[in-house]
């Protein structure tokens, strides 16, 4: 049986939104294992699940509040927003099937699809997403990226100061909903097809309170997929959505569950992927990686490509922290290349800003280009040298007198 092994969250994200196409999808299918069933008619039938390791137990599974890559992984399984991302990280239809945005760019029209259903069987309309837009601006959810998510639509100002109901969204019938923005944001479609702003059932979330997206019998979805077991510590199950109607056909849900072993610890993952017990992985221990072959190779080990970067962050209210020349220094001091090349065995690549390759602006260049925050230089020895003198500047030559620093 080919197996796949994944490094990073791209190729699990691109299985979990429904197996979508391109090789990850169709190598990660391969992998499926089988069962028999029997179907309503009697004659036997082939059920198909694929075990994948994203990560641990999540902190959240209620799309408003999550954070986290690994519980996004799992809600764009479950969900479906207004809209899409393939596997080509190209904006598709999702739950509706077409949209216009007005000339000024502050009115989008989205145009849902007829006869959306929830995974209960009950109706979703163009309502549903006006609760759901208006819960993610309430403070009372305290939804973390409330400001990224809805912070542009009109009202957004008075609804975090406790008017909801003020954000400008709207249903002028069961099947449109109108979005008025402050402003022209032309990433909007991307936000339509963010995890955060997939609908949510408001009756289920009033009966069930915090506690409806942590179980099965409650956790009320309408993407691909629906859960149907949840062991705490251990893993998540979730099974075909037989309500499902949006962006994904059928071609594309290939899997009858799809099965999250919930590891952390990549020791772990990479025994459940040498023993079968998961066909793709994320983690796998550093030390394993030179031996490991390369895809490219034949192998089943990928490197591909997220958003995000890892910084340090230090308290800037108590001291030595406080003094800029401090923070400098430690900055300046890290030494990039060898954290990603050696430690992380060329999996990551050096950051020298906050914004890495791939981020663009509205006009397609790439977003604070190193010219324009040109901070830390490349050259190591230089960044050194210049670490020193920072820390002379702060009042320790040499670092004589510099406290003991213990990092967590």
């Amino acid at each position: 049986m080919k197996k796949m092994l994944a490094l990073v969250l791209a190729a699990v994200m691109a299985f979990s939104m429904a197996a979508c196409g391109g090789s990850s999808g169709s190598t990660a299918t391969s992998g499926a294992t089988s069962t028999d069933s029997t179907a309503a008619d009697g004659s036997a039938t082939a059920a198909t699940g694929v075990t994948v390791q994203v990560g641990p137990n999540p902190e959240t599974l209620d799309p408003a509040l999550n954070s986290a890559i690994d519980g996004a992984n799992m809600l764009i399984t479950a969900f479906e927003g207004l809209l899409i991302v393939d596997e080509n990280n190209q904006v598709q239809p999702g739950q509706a099937e077409s949209y216009e945005v007005s000339n000024d760019g502050l009115t989008w029209t989205f145009h849902l699809r007829e006869g959306l259903k929830w995974s209960d069987g009950t109706d979703l309309d163009a309502n549903d997403f006006v609760y759901t837009y208006k819960r993610v601006a309430d403070p009372n959810t305290a939804a973390p990226y409330s400001a990224t998510a809805v912070g542009m639509i009109a009202g957004y100002e008075e609804a975090m100061n406790g008017d909801p109901d003020a954000l400008q969204v709207e249903a002028p019938d069961p099947l449109t909903f109108v979005v008025h923005l402050s402003y022209p944001c032309t990433y909007f479609d991307k936000l339509a097809a963010f995890a955060t702003l997939s609908p949510v059932q408001q009756e289920t979330i009033e009966a069930n309170g915090d506690s409806w997206a942590t179980a099965p019998e409650t956790y009320v979805s309408n993407g691909p997929y629906y859960m149907t077991e949840w062991t705490v510590g251990q893993q998540i199950v979730f099974s075909k959505n037989p309500n499902y109607k949006g962006g994904w056909d059928s071609s594309k849900i290939v899997s009858d569950t799809i099965t999250f072993l919930l590891m952390e610890d990549s020791t772990a993952a990479y025994t459940a992927y040498t023993t079968g017990q998961a066909q793709l992985i994320k983690d796998v221990p550093t030390e394993e990686i030179p031996s490991l072959t390369k895809a490219e190779d034949g192998g089943d080990f990928y490197v591909d490509p997220i958003m995000g970067t890892y910084y340090l962050s230090m308290n800037d209210q108590v001291e030595p922290f406080n003094d800029v020349n401090v923070r400098k220094a430690l900055n300046l001091a890290i030494d990039r290349e060898y954290v990603a090349n050696q430690l992380m065995q060329g999996t990551y690549s050096p950051a020298y800003k906050l914004t890495g390759p791939g981020i663009t602006d509205a006009d397609g260049s790439a977003y604070m280009d190193n010219s324009d925050y040109d901070v830390i230089p490349t050259d190591y020895e230089e960044a050194k040298k210049q670490a020193q003198e920072a820390l002379a500047e702060a009042g320790y030559p040499n670092g004589e007198g510099f406290p003991t620093i213990t990092y967590s």
